[in-house]
């Protein structure tokens, strides 16, 4: 299982990364350096806010196992992780670009998974190794939703909302096979979602969108 959750973390860490690039040099930016500091904040509030309300929510679960517990926790914290970490933008929507909202996004998911990761490790619940490439995934959901809130594609804010639910499904599911599926399924669709955003408003075609129509070879 470890082993299998270690492959995982590989593949994240190379997504994030192939997405990062796509959609840098898509923007023809530099950082902003005060969307990236927004960013360290909202993702350091962010993790103690929602580790709070998934606490409150425990507690009215309360009784309740198996998958009956699993899947609206796994909704309940997609949704107010997400918040957590990439409400801003909403506030900021008038004063944000596209590079702030990407910057801001990457800060604020990987601020939110290296704390959450030290603090899972700190008490002895997950090894540090198994959730490194959380921390990258993290990073790429916020940076959907962010770009999405501060656009107003609905896709790109649920998107990674729902990706979020789908891992959270298949890291708290017993099924290996199950957790491969869904936590694939929660890497792949916030870099599609992304990939076809900014295919649509910069004519400037992305790596991912040649590896997403490649499969078609192999029909």
């Amino acid at each position: 299982m470890q082993l299998l959750i270690l492959t995982v973390n590989v593949l994240m860490v190379g997504m994030f990364a192939t997405t990062l690039n796509t959609v840098a040099s898509k923007l023809y930016n530099k950082p902003s350096k005060v969307a990236v500091l927004l960013g360290v904040v909202s993702g350091t509030l962010g993790l103690f806010f929602s580790a709070t309300f998934e606490s409150i929510a425990l507690y009215l679960m309360k009784g309740l196992s198996g998958w009956a517990l699993t899947v609206p926790f796994a909704l309940t914290a997609g949704v107010v992780e997400e918040l957590s970490k990439g409400w801003l933008v909403f506030t900021l929507r008038g004063r944000f670009t596209t590079a702030d909202a990407v910057w801001f996004g990457v800060a604020s998911g990987l601020t939110f998974g290296v704390i959450e990761t030290a603090l899972y490790s700190l008490g002895g619940l997950v090894p540090a190794e198994v959730r490194f490439g959380v921390m990258f995934i993290h990073a790429l959901w916020t940076m959907a939703f962010a770009v999405g809130a501060l656009t107003g594609n609905p896709t790109l804010i649920v998107t990674p909302v729902i990706s979020h639910a789908v891992y959270d499904i298949g890291a708290l599911g017993e099924s290996r096979i199950l957790l491969a599926v869904l936590v694939f399924a929660g890497i792949t669709a916030p870099a599609i979602a992304l990939d076809k955003f900014f295919d649509k408003t910069i004519e400037v075609p992305s790596d991912l969108y040649y590896l997403w129509n490649a499969r078609k070879v192999f029909r």
